[in-house]
């Protein structure tokens, strides 16, 4: 095809890789004829040949030096899954923005303690212009753990998401951080270790998870930024979809995830400079990614990791002229930042797929008409 359909993938670490360009080809190059002895039927046909991947893949990084374990996924003969060994326990500061929702936070954080296999966290609460008594009646009993501080970032002016987070994260202690919304419970319960495993090679940013809506359905799994469309992937399907071949069960990078649960090293998040205090609401995560991947570091989606998360219920949707102004200056700013992929297109969505039918571009839904 034409050299403008392909996207290129370099990575930072590129030169510790024999293969320093790798580029993807959006097009359908092969096509394979089926019979009854073919894996294109069932790729039950060959077991050998999923055995023989498996000690390709492992071969692989044994020869790269990476300490991990590769096993076949169990509904899905011939794909595989990577478990990264971990380097060390190294401390990881969980940065939980809030203001009141009480009920809200302590499922979060009784998620957190009553589900995590991981022990060396530490939770920092960012409290923002709470009015309620329970409030901090809450925040003086939580603090009985010694995991567990919060700090005050008080504001008269707007609610700022990027500068709520910046704030949590300049007050962590942790070498890496991990960003969770107060709306969201643990599911999986060696969340830490499997977002810590991918974080900690070399060539990764940050890492995001599978969101799932309290009825099971896939709320997130990835975020794509695709001619002028910011959205979840993969939204309102069932959270064990096998669509596409199984494209949303499958560890992957992508060009962006949603920060109602990211984890990023502490040198890196510095590095980028936090998020964007210009984007108070829309889109921060986002152009925090996309500022990752123009660094040259991946950003991995790992549906290993599920998390509830009861999407935004503190904050409401962009349905005031207010909030649609706000949105429409983000868009603006992202625009202008990143135009290429409004002009080429996200590298990691192909064409040739719909697009998705909960989309939301930039600008927002259009107003209901009166």
């Amino acid at each position: 095809g034409d050299h403008r359909d392909l996207h290129s993938f370099p990575t930072r670490r590129s030169s510790d890789l024999r293969a320093r360009n790798i580029y993807h080809a959006r097009h359908v190059l092969y096509h394979w004829r089926v019979h009854e002895h073919s894996t294109a039927s069932t790729v039950e046909q060959k077991g050998y040949a999923r055995q023989a991947g498996l000690r390709a893949v492992q071969a692989h990084f044994d020869r790269m030096g990476v300490s991990c374990e590769v096993t076949e996924r169990p509904h899905t003969p011939g794909s595989y899954r990577v478990t990264y060994d971990l380097v060390g326990e190294p401390l990881v500061s969980i940065v939980i923005p809030n203001k009141d929702m009480v009920p809200v936070l302590s499922r979060c954080i009784d998620s957190i303690r009553d589900q995590s296999t991981y022990e060396n966290y530490e939770v920092i609460i960012v409290e923002n212009n709470s009015t309620d008594a329970q409030t901090f009646a809450y925040y003086e009993s939580i603090q009985r753990d010694e995991r567990i501080r919060v700090v005050r970032l008080s504001s008269d002016g707007a609610f700022n998401f990027s500068r709520i987070v910046n704030f949590g994260v300049a007050h962590s202690k942790g070498e890496y951080v991990l960003l969770l919304n107060n709306d969201t419970s643990v599911i999986t319960p060696d969340w830490i270790e499997r977002m810590l495993g991918q974080c900690q090679r070399s060539e990764v940013g940050c890492v995001g998870v599978k969101l799932l809506y309290p009825d099971g359905l896939i709320q997130h799994a990835g975020v794509y930024v695709h001619r002028g469309v910011i959205d979840h992937i993969g939204r309102k399907l069932d959270r064990a979809t096998r669509n596409y071949f199984d494209t949303f069960q499958l560890t992957q990078d992508l060009s962006a995830v949603t920060a109602a649960c990211l984890m990023v090293s502490r040198s890196l998040y510095d590095e980028v400079g936090g998020f964007n205090e210009a984007l108070p609401n829309d889109f921060n995560d986002t152009y925090f990614c996309l500022e990752l991947r123009d660094r040259g570091f991946l950003v991995v989606y790992e549906p290993q990791v599920e998390m509830y998360h009861y999407e935004s219920i503190s904050r409401g949707g962009n349905v005031t002229g207010e909030k649609r102004t706000a949105n429409a200056r983000a868009a603006g700013i992202m625009y202008e930042r990143w135009p290429q992929y409004v002009g080429e297109g996200d590298p990691y969505w192909n064409p040739h797929l719909n697009s998705n039918p909960y989309k939301t571009p930039f600008f927002g839904e259009p107003l209901p008409v009166d």
